[in-house]
């Protein structure tokens, strides 16, 4: 088994320095450094000829390809890196090489059959199966990182892979993450799958046909690159297959009257509240 395994620091020019163009005295040069995680490998599915009709045995790929933040100014990035690793790999660890190739076992070992470590190679997509992890941030600022850990699976022989998108919201200058709960009252939140449904209904030549009746799994969401807060369904999540990912965004604006007083100054719509 061969292992493309590197974490090393991203070229200097790929290191940023964040200016803010709102409060400089809270955002103004804000480092942020990233790493490089890649990792790969092989496995012989052994007892898949006797299993199935084929002329050799099938190949199963593991795969590994992340950008991980090393520095976000003087924040305690561990929870951070720690829900990243949870996100892809369902555990935390310091010992990256440990927690992905315990990862990779697990996953070809639940391909059905007995899986062994192999040097030969069959180019993606052209394997049998596989697992592939991958993250990145999808949105970058002096207020936010938003990282994305992105999953596509396919057991041998099945009629389609999976996909799943699962987001993580990073607060710079509060070092935290942030949740639904820290963005909506708990009244809000009950109110919030009856708005999404009704814009997801009144956008069906976007969305297709959903059935929306309850937040996303886990509190699925992202705020974008646009300041839009946007909720994020799983295939089969809301809708068919074929209908990928339901994402329903909204400006922040539209569900002020849901937010806590914290959120609607982190969005800066007081002017959209009654005075006290």
């Amino acid at each position: 088994m061969k292992l493309a395994y590197k974490i090393l620091p991203i070229a200097a020019a790929a290191a940023l320095t964040i200016g803010s163009c709102s409060d400089r005295s809270v955002y103004n040069d804000t480092t942020i450094s990233m790493a490089e995680l890649s990792q790969s490998s092989y496995y012989l599915l052994t007892d898949s000829l006797t299993s199935i009709e084929s002329d050799r045995e099938m190949i199963f790929l593991d795969s590994v390809s992340m950008v991980i933040p090393t520095l976000i100014g003087h924040n305690d990035i561990r929870p951070l890196q720690d829900s990243i690793f949870n996100a892809a790999f369902d555990t935390v660890g310091v010992d990256y090489r440990a927690v992905i190739n315990s990862y990779f076992k697990k996953a070809a070992d639940e391909s059905g059959y007995t899986a062994t470590p192999t040097d030969k190679k069959v180019a993606f997509p052209r394997t049998d199966g596989c697992e592939i992890v991958k993250g990145y941030a999808v949105n970058l600022s002096s207020e936010w990182f938003v990282y994305c850990v992105s999953h596509e699976s396919m057991v041998p022989k099945a009629a389609h892979g999976m996909r799943t998108k699962e987001y993580i919201n990073y607060r710079i200058n509060e070092g935290r993450i942030i949740t639904l709960s820290d963005i909506f009252t708990a009244d809000g939140l009950t109110q919030l799958p009856k708005l999404i449904a009704e814009r997801a209904d009144n956008n069906t030549s976007l969305y297709g046909p959903t059935e929306i009746n309850a937040l996303p799994a886990n509190g699925n969401f992202y705020v974008s690159a646009d300041n839009e807060i946007i909720f994020s369904y799983q295939p089969y999540e809301v809708a068919s297959y074929a209908q990928g990912f339901i994402d329903v965004a909204f400006y922040p604006y539209e569900l002020v009257a849901y937010m806590t007083p914290k959120a609607i100054a982190m969005f800066k719509l007081s002017d959209l509240t009654p005075a006290d």
